[in-house]
């Protein structure tokens, strides 16, 4: 049995729950909402997604809300803060490492897993710095943007 097996992650509600006790504060039924519904986006998200889910739904939450909230997602270790191209912090449920794929035409981001890439850039040695995870962003133009502009090419 390995050692995963016998010491499995707690859940995302656990992780926010003993983070929520750790740091003396309030355990609000918001918080859990706003944590369930970032689950469900699973792809990377802004605050703005949240906002409108919420509005969308019979259950109100504030923008602030959601704001802090997410700063404590993040600081809890649950969710993950990008900024790609632009300056709107995206999100993403925290898990291994990849890389990310940015159009920069349309903003579309892919995700991929390189076991190649992961190993060679962890097993790297930093001066001073132990590395815990990695994100890497790579831009460029996704099939359908090319598509795109090389048909509109062929018709002027």
């Amino acid at each position: 049995m390995a050692d995963s097996d016998k010491n499995p992650r707690p859940s995302p509600e656990k992780r926010l729950q003993e983070y929520l006790d750790s740091k003396s504060l309030r355990k609000t039924p918001e918080r859990f909402a706003i944590l369930k519904k970032a689950l469900e986006l699973k792809a990377h998200f802004g605050s703005g997604d949240l906002v409108k889910a919420f509005d969308k739904g019979d259950y109100h939450i504030s923008r602030a809300t959601i704001f802090n909230t997410l700063e404590i997602l993040c600081d809890s270790g649950i969710l993950r803060r990008h900024h790609f191209e632009s300056n709107q912090a995206r999100y993403e449920v925290a898990g291994g490492n990849h890389l990310h794929l940015v159009c920069t035409e349309c903003g579309k981001i892919k995700e991929v897993n390189d076991p190649e890439q992961t190993h060679n850039i962890m097993s790297m040695e930093f001066d001073r710095f132990t590395p815990s995870y990695f994100s890497a962003t790579i831009y460029g133009t996704c099939d359908a943007c090319a598509r795109r502009k090389l048909r509109s090419r062929k018709t002027i």
